[in-house]
């Protein structure tokens, strides 16, 4: 805290170092949005960015190796502010020429198709078992991957269904690759939060980061 208080004033013209993580759905679809547009305010500003899951980046928090990350899922420690932001919503996706493409299905249905799903420690997959567990039903995958992109890639080729961030297939779904399915029975969504140490010292710099976060249009707004 000593060390980040000298920098902070040395760089009263808010100069400095900025180190952002984000946990792999959020980093892929609005974190290069958000950097842009806070380098584009603030240049003097050398910001590095580390994408993760949840549980690496708020050990990485706890650890004093990021100054703040933009995270979904669960945040453990009691050490860590989390406010919420914005949630992403969930889609369900299959290949343009499978039986549910376009078609509302109940979601036991769905979950008779091979699941490919993000890996069990991330914290899209723990939300997703969540919300399926408090239907009766278990999530059984039999893919499962870091990368969403790679998800959506085996999707397309017809290899089972999976459940994406909505922001992230709007091309795919536009363009004919993708199809959505939607569910009779069931919605899935996902708050995302902006998370900081609770002893951090909040510097100039990472203050007008949290200012831009709260006020640049997210893809949508957390739900009263």
């Amino acid at each position: 805290m000593y060390d980040e208080m000298e920098i902070a004033f040395k760089n009263t013209d808010f100069t400095g170092r900025l180190r952002v993580g984000a946990s792999v759905n959020i980093g892929t679809y609005y974190i290069p949005r958000l950097i842009r547009e806070f380098r584009d305010r603030y240049p003097g500003i050398n910001v590095q960015v580390k994408i993760n899951t949840t549980a690496v980046v708020e050990k990485e928090l706890l650890d004093g190796k990021l100054d703040l990350a933009l995270v979904g899922g669960t945040i453990q420690s009691e050490h860590i502010v989390a406010e919420p932001l914005f949630y992403e919503k969930y889609t369900a996706i299959c290949a343009p020429e499978h039986p549910m493409a376009g078609k509302t299905v109940p979601l036991e249905e769905f979950m008779k198709e091979p699941l490919l799903s993000r890996e069990k420690s991330s914290g899209a997959y723990e939300v997703f078992q969540s919300a399926v567990n408090q239907t009766g039903l278990t999530v059984t995958p039999v893919w499962e991957s870091t990368s969403q992109t790679t998800l959506m890639e085996a999707v397309h080729y017809g290899l089972g269904v999976t459940i994406v961030p909505e922001q992230m297939i709007k091309r795919e779904v536009r363009e004919g690759r993708l199809s959505q399915i939607t569910f009779s029975d069931f919605s899935f969504q996902n708050t995302i939060h902006i998370a900081y140490h609770h002893s951090k010292y909040l510097s100039p710099s990472i203050k007008k980061f949290i200012l831009l976060v709260k006020t640049l249009d997210p893809p949508e707004s957390v739900p009263e």
